[in-house]
């Protein structure tokens, strides 16, 4: 994006600095990342079996066994 507007992303950099400093931006404050709790203990799910099919032009090609 910056390339298609002629800007560098130190241009960029020094533009979000100033806005800072201005007080027009927030500044960046690091947080703790948050997870999704975890119900429970995990269980090993079967995935159902698919048979695999891929047509190009007048090539089909397919899987034998379900994958």
């Amino acid at each position: 994006m910056t390339r298609k507007y002629g800007a560098t992303r130190w241009q960029i950099y020094d533009w979000r600095r100033r806005f800072r400093q201005r007080g027009l931006l927030p500044a960046c404050e690091a947080s703790e990342p948050t997870f999704a709790p975890v119900g429970g203990a995990l269980e090993e799910r079967q995935a159902p079996a698919i048979k695999l099919e891929i047509a190009i032009g007048d090539i089909v090609l397919r899987t034998d066994t379900a994958i």
